[in-house]
């Protein structure tokens, strides 16, 4: 509760409008945010908040890198938004264990990578974060909402779930760097999954992860059985959400726009 009031305190000491009109509120991300595998947190949210007008600018595959360009289109076209969430990170720890991940992966790495899907390395990754957030905060008076990364494979020990502490750390950093707001949804995941068996998965599957889990997932409860199956918790696939996960990040990102109103 402490917490929670502090964070009050800074997001009112922020806001610099009281919102007369309708918020507007602009998501951008990777297959997450784009919600049409597994669920749809922004599509939760909406749901909720009928008086939001929300953008959602996901597109699956994005690394940071092409979730910054969109980003600079979209805010250099329209900068009229009260908040912009960024949910970005999960495929530049993901694209490169593609290599160890059997032929058909690699060739889709290789397809990702000529349609400019290109991971990077930490240090870049930490610049052209705070280079996006500097530029944001120079050609809109929106609030700067960041994400940090949920788990990528439900094993916490996993290399990839150790790779993305990293990346936290970074945008946890570049949050306080650019007085930006954390919506700290890894810790939510993390405390949930250390109460469960952990299962090792992580896209185990090529036809599963690009075409029979997002049809599977258009039907009723749809992704809480492919979870079921895989004797997963939170993921359909160790990364693209099911109800509990997507319900989660709707909390979470939810209440930080509401405690900056």
């Amino acid at each position: 509760m402490f917490i929670a009031g502090i964070k009050k305190i800074i997001c009112n000491f922020m806001t610099t409008t009281n919102f007369p009109h309708d918020i507007q509120i602009l998501f951008a991300g990777n297959s997450l945010t784009k919600g049409q595998i597994g669920e749809s947190f922004v599509e939760k949210i909406k749901d909720d908040n009928i008086k939001w007008k929300i953008t959602n600018a996901g597109v699956d595959g994005d690394t940071l890198k092409n979730i910054s360009d969109r980003l600079l289109f979209i805010v250099s076209n329209n900068s009229m938004f009260d908040f912009i969430v960024i949910e970005a990170g999960h495929n530049n720890i993901i694209l490169p264990q593609f290599k160890e991940k059997g032929l058909l992966f690699k060739y889709a790495l290789k397809y990702l990578l000529r349609k400019g899907r290109r991971p990077s390395s930490k240090d870049n990754f930490r610049a052209e974060y705070l280079k996006l957030i500097i530029y944001l905060k120079t050609k809109t008076a929106a609030k700067i909402i960041i994400t940090t990364l949920s788990c990528i494979n439900e094993n916490l020990n996993s290399k990839t779930n150790q790779i993305r502490n990293e990346y936290n750390s970074i945008i946890k950093t570049i949050a306080q760097q650019t007085n930006s707001i954390i919506a700290e949804v890894s810790e939510e995941f993390d405390k949930i999954l250390k109460m469960n068996n952990q299962t090792d998965y992580l896209l185990e599957n090529f036809f599963s992860s690009v075409y029979v889990d997002k049809k599977a997932c258009g039907k009723p409860n749809g992704s809480d059985r492919l979870s079921e199956k895989r004797n997963l918790k939170l993921t359909i696939d160790g990364i693209h959400l099911n109800k509990d996960g997507a319900r989660v990040y709707k909390e979470i990102i939810e209440q930080t726009i509401k405690n900056c109103m």
